[in-house]
C-alpha cells in the first residue's frame, strides 16, 4: 500500500495540473490578445471548460446534472457541461443587421453581388449574406456590445464603386435593424497599349474610346499607358473599349479596375 499511495496521488493531481494549465492559458490569451474572434471564442470556451473541470475533480462533494432529459454526468464532466454550456450571452441578447447599398445619383439599391461588405466588430470581420430578393446584406448574430456602437464598414476594392467621399470603408453606427449606404460609381480603366510582343515599350498616340459613348476617350501617353474614367457613362460593365491608330484596330471588353497590357494589332 505504502508504494502505492504516491502513484495514486500523482495520478489524483493530473487532472488538477492539467486544469489550471487551460485556465492559464485563458487568462493569459485574453490579457495579451483582448477580444477574441468567434471561432477564437468557441476554442477558448472549451478551454474553459475542461480547466474548471479539471480544478474541480479534487473538490469534495457530488456534482450532477441533468441536460434535457436525456444527458446526465456527475463529477468533473458535469462541470464542464455546465460551464461549457452556461453563456450569459443568450442568442435573443444578440441582434441582425442588413445593409442596403444605394446609388448616390439615383438613390436606388445595388443590386450586385459583386460587391463585399465587411463590419469590422474589433477582430471580428464577419461576412455579409446577400439577398437577390431584396438587394441588401445581412450579418447574423452580432455581439450586442455593438449594438448602438460606430464601427468600420469596407467593401471590395475594384467594384466601380466606392462610398461617399471617394474611399472604400467608412464608419457607421449599428442603430436599429438597418442603414442606407450611399455609393458613387468610380470606375476607372487603365492600362498599357504595347509597341512590341516583348512588352517592353509602349506605343504613343493610340486613340481609345468607349464604343457605348465616343465621347469617353482618351490618347496614350509616350509610354503608352491610358487611363479613362466612365463613372458617369450610366451604363453597367463590362465596358467595350476600341483601340485605333494609323488604320490599326483592336476591341476589348474590360472591367472597371480590370488590368490591361495588350500590344495594337496590325
Amino acid at each position: 500500500m505504502a508504494t502505492t499511495a504516491p502513484a495514486a496521488k500523482k495520478q489524483n493531481l493530473l487532472p488538477v495540473v492539467v486544469g489550471i494549465f487551460c485556465l492559464l492559458i485563458v487568462v493569459v490569451t485574453l490579457l495579451v490578445k483582448g477580444t477574441l474572434t468567434s471561432d477564437q471564442k468557441y476554442f477558448f470556451k472549451i478551454l474553459f471548460a475542461l480547466g474548471c473541470a479539471g480544478v474541480a475533480a479534487i473538490i469534495p462533494g457530488f456534482f450532477h446534472i441533468k441536460y434535457r432529459n436525456f444527458i446526465s454526468a456527475g463529477g468533473a464532466l458535469a462541470v464542464f457541461l455546465f460551464v461549457y454550456r452556461y453563456n450569459p450571452v443568450t442568442a435573443a441578447e444578440r441582434f441582425d443587421y442588413s445593409i442596403y447599398l444605394k446609388d448616390k445619383a439615383t438613390e436606388k439599391v445595388i443590386g450586385s453581388q459583386a460587391i463585399q461588405v465587411r463590419l469590422q466588430l474589433a477582430n471580428d470581420r464577419p461576412v455579409a449574406e446577400w439577398s437577390e430578393r431584396s438587394g441588401g446584406y445581412k450579418f447574423f448574430n452580432i455581439p450586442p456590445e455593438f449594438r448602438g456602437q460606430t464601427i468600420n464598414v469596407t467593401m471590395s476594392e475594384g467594384s466601380g464603386w466606392t462610398f461617399a467621399d471617394g474611399k472604400s470603408a467608412t464608419q457607421l453606427v449599428l442603430q436599429g435593424d438597418y442603414s442606407d449606404m450611399y455609393l458613387s460609381r468610380n470606375c476607372i480603366i487603365a492600362g498599357t497599349v504595347l509597341k512590341d510582343t516583348a512588352g517592353v515599350k509602349g506605343e504613343e498616340g493610340v486613340s481609345v474610346y468607349l464604343q457605348q459613348d465616343p465621347t469617353y476617350q482618351t490618347t496614350t501617353d509616350g509610354k503608352g499607358n491610358f487611363r479613362l474614367n466612365v463613372s458617369s457613362v450610366g451604363l453597367p460593365a463590362p465596358y467595350t473599349l476600341i483601340f485605333s491608330k494609323d488604320q490599326r484596330m483592336m476591341t476589348y471588353q474590360l472591367d472597371c479596375g480590370t488590368p490591361f497590357m495588350q500590344k495594337l494589332l496590325r
